[in-house]
């Protein structure tokens, strides 16, 4: 996982603003997590890597930090979690659909790549 503190985040591509951002970003997520302001930071951080489908490289490094977090999310809220890092699976891997295990997601576990799939 890439430290919020690295110099490499001014590097990655976003669709908003600059990417030396998204920790400040990824950060705000993190506290608002349980909170009624959650859901418009995870919009707004999805949305600097995702558009119309689209991915940017900056979700390769986001991911690992949203993943870390995931757990922190009651169950019934993760759905959106699920789809988002879905679509950002899907598009790094090309034409294969990811796998993803309801019930890790139902357990708690989050996400659980099915055991046919490789390990990239």
């Amino acid at each position: 996982m890439l430290p919020l503190d690295s110099p490499r985040w001014s590097s990655f591509k976003t669709y908003l603003g600059s990417a030396s951002e998204l920790p400040e970003q990824i950060i705000r997520w993190q506290q608002s997590i349980g909170s009624p302001a959650e859901e418009d930071e995870w919009r707004e951080l999805a949305d600097f890597v995702v558009h119309q489908g689209t991915i940017v490289e900056a979700a390769t490094v986001v991911v690992s930090h949203v993943v870390a977090h995931i757990h922190r999310i009651p169950v019934r809220g993760r759905l959106d979690y699920v789809i988002r890092l879905g679509m950002i699976h899907s598009a790094l891997h090309g034409s294969r659909r990811p796998q993803v295990s309801v019930s890790a997601v139902i357990d708690g576990e989050f996400f659980r790549v099915n055991e046919g799939m490789d390990s990239e």
